[in-house]
């Protein structure tokens, strides 16, 4: 009996030191600067607790060039006999503060025939060009640029496009033209079909009813398969365009698209080409109606819209053009056609703002950033962005953040969660950066900088430049400095 009181005893006394333990551990220490470095780090003061940035817009006295947007310049490749784009034109083209040039590869030579090696490196050898200029191109292969004088004969059969057969087998061959120069590749028109690869006056493609070309059941099938072959041909992250709204919504119905939609899909890679701006109420037979138009305003806010004006008339005024790029969402125009249009513009003193409202242009308009960080330690800063142009970024493009001072340079700070394709216009949008701060910089007075470049191109020409003053852009290496902070 004493023995199992003493055993009870014993039982009793060690779950009490047991509890004891529980209840009175101490908290675990911070380790001393001879043991191992805490986990756990100080946190940052709150971006909303920094420092101020005020921005000031630049102004519009001269074009603000940015990639794959703005005026472009057209040039017609010839393979017979062989008239390529020159490094002179393209010099010429980059002073007058353009970046796109639409480049139309005249077919007439092929309508019955495949392409050669030695015409395939031609046109790469273009391509080439235009990367060495920092320049950016808009495609479309036409297998007739003949000029219409008497529209009514259409000089059939002297012109014709190539027959279905023959124009997939040139989609095939051209697939690695596309895919060896998407760098360079803004946008890709589907052409081929008809006068100037403008999708009417063909007879393979479309039937004549009076003043109207329209394809029957047939015809509209041998449509789709092209734009299938050309929608595998060309890379899924560039777009293409078609030239009228209601081809594209023949095949892929009315709803519009959605700027958050799978950009990979067909219908999310397909815009539109109006080459009639400003013609009349429709553009010369662009939209069938005011409903396409009021379609293709919300279609443009995930789909590129650009074009070229076609006639002078009493809505091409500088009021009107600005007007319907906005409502179309223009992302690109033709700087020189139509002639009298421009010539206008330029007189009436509008050139230079319609050419900075197309496509995105993207403005600081405030913002906050730490005034100090430890070395080796991590900053935050916010930053608004207005998108004051009247169409959103398309193509993928990254964000990053560059510390430099006299001394050193830190390597680019990608800034993965932000995608500037949703800066959308006339919207601001505020976007926070996280930097972790390179070791290897010492402490000192550091620029904060944004860098927009391109996802492939690593020449500064097709980086991203913001429309504002005061030391914001550095037009030489094309760096938004936001700002300062300095490194202790």
């Amino acid at each position: 009996m004493k023995i199992t009181f003493i055993l009870f005893a014993f039982f009793v006394l060690a779950c009490h030191l047991a509890l004891s333990q529980k209840t009175t551990k101490k908290p675990k220490q911070t380790p001393t600067k001879k043991g191992k470095p805490t986990v756990r780090q100080e946190s940052n003061p709150s971006c909303d607790q920094g420092t101020t940035l005020n921005f000031v817009p630049s102004d519009d006295k001269t074009l603000l060039a940015n990639p794959e947007r703005g005026y472009y310049r057209h040039h017609e490749i010839k393979f017979s006999p062989h008239k390529p784009i020159s490094e002179n034109e393209i010099k010429t083209w980059t002073k007058e503060g353009l970046t796109l040039a639409l480049m139309i590869f005249n077919l007439e030579p092929f309508v019955k025939k495949d392409f050669s090696k030695s015409d395939l490196d031609k046109m790469t050898s273009d391509f080439n060009k235009l990367r060495k200029g920092g320049m950016k191109a808009i495609v479309r292969f036409s297998y007739n640029q003949t000029s219409l004088k008497k529209p009514e004969k259409h000089n059939f059969p002297k012109t014709t496009d190539a027959e279905k057969p023959q124009l997939l087998k040139h989609i095939n061959q051209l697939e690695r033209i596309f895919q060896e120069n998407v760098d360079v590749i803004s946008v890709v028109q589907l052409g081929f079909i008809g006068h100037w690869g403008e999708w009417f006056y063909t007879r393979n493609y479309a039937t004549q009813k009076g003043d109207s070309w329209e394809a029957n059941e047939k015809q509209q099938k041998d449509r789709e398969e092209i734009v299938r072959a050309m929608m595998k041909a060309v890379p899924k992250n560039r777009m293409l365009q078609i030239r009228y709204p209601a081809a594209k919504k023949k095949m892929y119905g009315k709803t519009n698209s959605k700027p958050e939609d799978d950009r990979s899909t067909e219908r999310s890679r397909l815009g539109i080409h109006n080459d009639c701006f400003l013609a009349n109420d429709k553009d010369q037979g662009t939209f069938a109606d005011e409903s396409e138009r009021m379609w293709l305003e919300v279609e443009g806010l995930s789909v590129m819209v650009g074009g070229e004006s076609c006639e002078k008339n009493s809505k091409t005024g500088c009021s009107e053009a600005r007007k319907q790029i906005g409502k179309q969402r223009f992302s690109y125009l033709n700087s020189e056609f139509n002639e009298e249009v421009i010539a206008d513009w330029r007189k009436s003193n509008c050139y230079i703002s319609i050419g900075n409202q197309l496509g995105y242009r993207f403005e600081l308009v405030g913002g906050k950033l730490q005034p100090t960080v430890k070395k080796g330690g991590s900053f935050c800063a916010s930053l608004k962005i207005n998108n004051t142009g009247v169409a959103p970024l398309y193509n993928t493009r990254p964000v990053e953040v560059i510390l430099r001072n006299d001394k050193q340079t830190s390597k680019p700070i990608r800034q993965s969660k932000i995608d500037p394709r949703k800066f959308a216009p006339s919207k601001v949008t505020t976007i926070g950066l996280n930097v972790k701060v390179p070791s290897e910089l010492s402490p000192g007075k550091y620029d904060v900088i944004l860098n927009l470049p391109d996802e492939k191109l690593k020449d500064a020409k097709y980086s991203i430049l913001f429309a504002n003053g005061k030391k914001v852009q550095n037009k030489k290496e094309r760096f938004n400095v936001i700002g300062q902070i300095t490194i202790q």
